[in-house]
């Protein structure tokens, strides 16, 4: 069936398909003009088990008149003939809760079709590449909006113009990529919908007024490469690393969240640990250039046994321990 889904070749996330699109890099790549490693795409997808749903059951209320709800992910389960087992309709009609992978949280939940819905996925693995797609009975908007945590790591989607019924939510990472998860959920009949956002956002980056009441998102180091390519990457597969596909936007400080490299820490070398935790870089959106916004980030992270700063290496394009730059790596 038709999908809709939005793409982010990254890292970080930004971080390692360990996770990402959401990630970062070259293989974390596609971008767009205005808003780059973010793409809005909507398919129409009419579901007859969808319409035989609707024409025979309401949302909430079967014929029987009986509905619970399930906790976890927010979709009813209705007492009912048991029969009918037409795919979309399962939950429906036999009264089992629909599948949903634990990684998946929704806001609201359940869903409805009269508000903006944020699909939250998280792995305990920085993957890259991520990506988030949709497939269910009407059109739907999917708009990338953050990396908003690490630990776990959590990608959030906005999501809109869900039309009443089952939806398939699938996450993907990985070059090439695989399903990570999916989800189904019902999406109740709570009025309109209401329009996708809209905004001027070209020439501006993100944190900037999109002149509608918003945000622009864009993160100009997303699409940039590293010179020379890093030898390491988010994953032992994903090195060497050179590209950056994505980036998160933090709207009102105008800081993008970036996966920048790191040499591993040599424990021998070094007992008292290392500074440089670059995986998830905090940086200013006036950045044009992903080494210049890895090095600052580098360059900022301290090390109190020696009281000095992470030095990036521009020689291998490597944020190390601070003493380690110029010296060959290690092993």
């Amino acid at each position: 069936m038709p999908i809709a889904r939005w793409f982010c070749n990254l890292a970080l996330w930004a971080t390692p398909l360990s996770l990402a699109s959401t990630g970062c890099g070259d293989a974390p790549g596609e971008q767009t003009d205005t808003q780059p490693g973010i793409t809005t795409a909507t398919t129409t997808t009419t579901s007859p088990a969808s319409e035989t749903s609707e024409a025979t059951t309401d949302a909430t209320t079967d014929a029987s008149g009986s509905t619970t709800q399930t906790p976890t992910t927010g979709v009813p389960t209705t007492t009912s003939d048991p029969t009918t087992t037409t795919a979309g309709e399962t939950e429906q009609t036999t009264g089992e809760p629909l599948p949903c992978d634990d990684r998946f949280a929704f806001d609201p939940d359940p869903p409805g079709t009269g508000t903006f819905l944020k699909v939250l996925v998280s792995d305990p693995e920085p993957l890259v590449f991520v990506d988030l797609q949709a497939s269910g009975p009407g059109q739907a908007s999917i708009m990338f909006d953050d990396v908003v945590a690490n630990n776990p790591f959590t990608w959030a989607w906005d999501v809109t113009s869900l039309a009443e019924g089952v939806w398939t939510f699938t996450f993907l990472a990985g070059d090439p990529q695989q399903t990570v998860g999916q989800c189904q959920v019902y999406v109740h009949d709570t009025g309109e919908p209401p329009p996708p956002p809209m905004g001027d956002c070209e020439g501006k980056v993100c944190g900037d007024d999109d002149g509608n009441g918003g945000y622009c998102q864009t993160c100009p180091m997303v699409g940039e490469c590293l010179d020379p390519p890093s030898p390491y990457g988010p994953s032992p597969d994903q090195s060497p690393w050179e590209c950056l596909d994505n980036a998160g936007c933090h709207e009102e400080s105008g800081n993008c969240t970036i996966w920048c490299p790191g040499e591993p820490c040599n424990m021998e070398a070094h007992p008292d640990g290392c500074p440089q935790g670059v995986e998830s870089c905090f940086v200013s959106a006036s950045y044009t250039s992903y080494e210049e916004a890895c090095k600052a980030c580098c360059e900022s992270r301290f090390h109190e046994p020696t009281q000095e700063y992470a030095c990036w290496d521009e020689a291998h394009s490597l944020c190390r321990y601070p003493t380690d730059c110029g010296l060959p790596l290690w092993p």
